[in-house]
């Protein structure tokens, strides 16, 4: 009876042992499925180098729904929270297409970690990634170098572009053409192009922390822009000789503001022309060729607290004789400017405050030619060989400015300073002899 209790037992015991080594040996299979499932993941989310890829939401064929059933590369679903994805993908435009082309599309996607090239269509508003009639989109960490435009967008609203570099191009590196409103554009290299970036006839645009250097004409080409913003970028080395070009231009806009900007090394620093309502402020422009900044057939705008230095032209407030409309009514305002020919240049400009300016070391401190009526207030001039100057002016204001000339040495005073040198080593030389004896 026990023999036959202990044989139970013992069958109870191996089957309790089976049964776990069983289970283990399940999950320790289905590890290895897992892991193997994974490695497939991952190989499968690897680079693509494909054709390619245009994409039309008004065309059933290649619509983002049967681009994202068809093919590896695309996923997602077009809302915001699970967006279409098009990922590290290759493509080589071959010098005949767009190498991405998305049309009419309104749900939200992504492009992202993707290498363009060669991308060239029959007009030049082509190249790596080009965007028409699209909303919601996000172009995210991209090299689109080595096209016509690296990123070009024509009437596309609420994209935003950030983070790509776009070099080497044969026209820009980054486009905005014609009605693209609400465009963020943030924290991406444009440089070596024939221009870096260009925007026209657009509103609402955050343009902060981009580098566009390097390029033979200018570095922001801008024209036609309401209520935009332009901050923290760099902009040197665009337009040099022979070329002429500015690190950033702002033409025929409104409500636009140009704040803590860098701008080095071009043949213009800021230009800015037939513009109402803009800022200014804070901005850095260091050794342009010709000028630091310019103001041209202007109103209303504030220039404040920039550092300029080492231009031909400091800070300019100019028009044309030929022009209708000239400059009036803008202030410029707590700026330092030195070490240039012309500190602060008025021509043909009226109604202007020029008000606490420093300028230094400048060969003309202020320079008012042909411009009437302005008020020019509480400046300190140091150190220039000629403070304030008027040609053919009349109403202006001048009042509370310091001057401190630059000393200077006429050939009177030169033989009188010879003489009293003379005259102090001969008393010198006296003594010691006197002291010797």
């Amino acid at each position: 009876m026990k023999k036959i209790t202990r044989i139970k037992l013992l069958i109870i015991i191996l089957g309790i042992i089976f049964g776990f080594s069983s289970l283990f040996n399940t999950n320790f299979n289905n590890y290895d499925n897992l892991k193997g499932n994974n490695e497939l993941k991952l190989k499968k989310a690897g680079y693509w180098e494909i054709g390619p890829i245009e994409i039309d939401d008004n065309d059933p064929t290649k619509n983002w729904t049967i681009t994202a059933a068809t093919y590896d590369w695309c996923n997602g679903s077009g809302t915001w929270k699970d967006p279409y994805i098009i990922e590290d993908v290759t493509i080589d435009g071959q010098d005949t297409h767009n190498c991405i082309r998305i049309d009419n599309s309104k749900v939200y996607f992504t492009i992202r970690n993707c290498t363009l090239i060669n991308g060239v269509g029959e007009y030049w508003h082509s190249g790596g990634i080009r965007l028409e009639n699209v909303t919601n989109g996000r172009i995210i960490n991209n090299d689109c170098s080595f096209n016509q435009q690296g990123i070009y967008l024509i009437m596309s609203n609420n994209n935003t572009i950030s983070g790509n570099t776009a070099n080497n191009n044969t026209i820009y590196g980054i486009v905005l053409y014609d009605q693209c409103n609400d465009t963020k554009i943030i924290g991406n290299t444009a440089n070596s192009n024939k221009g870096g970036l260009s925007i026209e006839n657009s509103y609402n645009t955050l343009i902060l922390g981009n580098n566009v250097s390097n390029n033979e004409g200018r570095g922001m080409d801008l024209r036609y822009i309401y209520d935009t913003e332009i901050i923290n970028n760099t902009a040197n080395n665009n337009g040099v000789l022979p070329s002429i070009g500015e690190g950033i231009a702002v033409q025929s806009s409104r409500n636009v503001t140009i704040l803590f900007n860098h701008v080095q090394d071009n043949g213009f620093g800021m230009y800015i022309n037939n513009d109402q309502d803009c800022k200014i402020f804070n901005n850095t422009a260091i050794s342009n060729e010709d000028y630091g900044i310019q103001i041209e057939r202007c109103t209303n705008v504030v220039v404040l607290k920039n550092n300029v230095s080492y231009s031909q032209s400091g800070i300019i407030l100019r028009s044309e004789s030929s022009d209708l409309r000239r400059n009036y009514n803008n202030t410029v305002s707590g700026n330092i400017v030195k070490d240039s020919s012309w500190g602060i240049y008025l021509y043909l400009t009226d109604n202007n405050t020029i008000l606490e300016n420093t300028l230094k070391d400048n060969d003309i401190g202020i320079f008012l030619r042909r411009s009437n009526h302005n008020n020019v207030s509480g400046n300190t001039l140091i150190g220039n060989d000629r403070c304030i100057i008027e040609q053919e002016c009349e109403g202006n204001i001048l009042q509370n400015n310091y001057c401190d000339i630059k000393p200077s040495i006429s050939g009177y005073n030169v033989f009188l300073l010879i003489g009293a040198i003379l005259i102090t080593l001969i008393i010198a030389t006296r003594k010691k002899k006197e002291r010797a004896l």
